[in-house]
Protein backbone atom coordinates (compact mmCIF):
# COMPACT_ATOMS: atom_id res chain seq x y z
CA UNK A 1 0.00 0.00 0.00
CA UNK A 2 2.83 2.36 0.81
CA UNK A 3 4.43 1.86 -2.59
CA UNK A 4 1.19 2.46 -4.52
CA UNK A 5 -0.41 5.21 -2.41
CA UNK A 6 2.02 6.50 0.20
CA UNK A 7 -0.18 5.14 3.01
CA UNK A 8 1.97 3.63 5.78
CA UNK A 9 0.99 1.13 8.47
CA UNK A 10 0.96 4.00 10.96
CA UNK A 11 -1.67 5.83 8.85
CA UNK A 12 -4.32 3.11 8.82
CA UNK A 13 -6.18 0.70 11.06
CA UNK A 14 -6.55 -2.62 9.20
CA UNK A 15 -8.97 -5.37 10.16
CA UNK A 16 -8.75 -8.90 8.77
CA UNK A 17 -12.32 -9.35 7.57
CA UNK A 18 -12.44 -12.72 5.81
CA UNK A 19 -10.68 -15.29 3.66
CA UNK A 20 -11.84 -17.00 0.49
CA UNK A 21 -10.44 -20.44 -0.29
CA UNK A 22 -10.48 -21.51 -3.92
CA UNK A 23 -9.81 -25.21 -3.43
CA UNK A 24 -9.69 -26.14 -7.13
CA UNK A 25 -7.09 -23.44 -7.83
CA UNK A 26 -5.22 -23.87 -4.54
CA UNK A 27 -5.58 -20.13 -3.85
CA UNK A 28 -6.50 -18.32 -0.66
CA UNK A 29 -7.60 -14.69 -0.81
CA UNK A 30 -7.26 -12.71 2.41
CA UNK A 31 -9.51 -9.64 2.69
CA UNK A 32 -8.62 -6.69 4.90
CA UNK A 33 -10.58 -3.49 5.39
CA UNK A 34 -9.05 -0.30 6.66
CA UNK A 35 -9.75 3.19 7.86
CA UNK A 36 -7.25 6.02 7.78
CA UNK A 37 -6.56 7.49 11.21
CA UNK A 38 -5.42 10.85 9.81
CA UNK A 39 -5.35 12.82 6.58
CA UNK A 40 -2.73 11.47 4.21
CA UNK A 41 -1.25 13.03 1.10
CA UNK A 42 -1.58 10.28 -1.48
CA UNK A 43 1.32 9.52 -3.80
CA UNK A 44 0.57 7.89 -7.15
CA UNK A 45 3.07 5.43 -8.55
CA UNK A 46 2.88 4.05 -12.08
CA UNK A 47 -0.90 3.59 -12.10
CA UNK A 48 -3.32 6.48 -11.52
CA UNK A 49 -5.50 6.11 -8.41
CA UNK A 50 -9.17 5.73 -9.26
CA UNK A 51 -11.77 6.47 -6.58
CA UNK A 52 -15.11 4.70 -6.61
CA UNK A 53 -18.21 5.74 -4.68
CA UNK A 54 -19.01 3.25 -1.93
CA UNK A 55 -22.61 3.08 -3.21
CA UNK A 56 -21.60 1.61 -6.59
CA UNK A 57 -23.17 -1.69 -7.60
CA UNK A 58 -20.20 -3.95 -6.91
CA UNK A 59 -22.28 -6.95 -7.97
CA UNK A 60 -22.14 -5.67 -11.58
CA UNK A 61 -19.97 -8.37 -13.15
CA UNK A 62 -19.70 -6.41 -16.40
CA UNK A 63 -17.82 -3.71 -14.48
CA UNK A 64 -16.15 -5.53 -11.57
CA UNK A 65 -14.22 -8.80 -11.44
CA UNK A 66 -14.80 -11.58 -8.95
CA UNK A 67 -18.22 -12.95 -9.94
CA UNK A 68 -19.92 -10.80 -7.29
CA UNK A 69 -17.33 -11.36 -4.55
CA UNK A 70 -16.54 -7.63 -4.35
CA UNK A 71 -20.22 -6.89 -3.78
CA UNK A 72 -20.35 -9.56 -1.06
CA UNK A 73 -17.25 -8.08 0.62
CA UNK A 74 -18.70 -4.55 0.56
CA UNK A 75 -21.98 -5.84 2.04
CA UNK A 76 -20.07 -7.56 4.86
CA UNK A 77 -18.15 -4.34 5.57
CA UNK A 78 -21.46 -2.46 5.84
CA UNK A 79 -22.95 -5.16 8.07
CA UNK A 80 -19.97 -5.18 10.48
CA UNK A 81 -18.90 -1.52 10.18
CA UNK A 82 -19.58 -0.76 13.85
CA UNK A 83 -17.29 -3.61 14.91
CA UNK A 84 -14.65 -2.91 12.26
CA UNK A 85 -14.45 0.86 12.76
CA UNK A 86 -14.84 1.00 16.52
CA UNK A 87 -12.41 3.93 16.97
Amino acid sequence: MREETGITKEDIQLTHLMNFQYKMSNIELEVYVGKLNKNVELVEEVNKLYWIDKNENFFDTDKYAGEGNIGHIVEQIQFYKDRIFYN
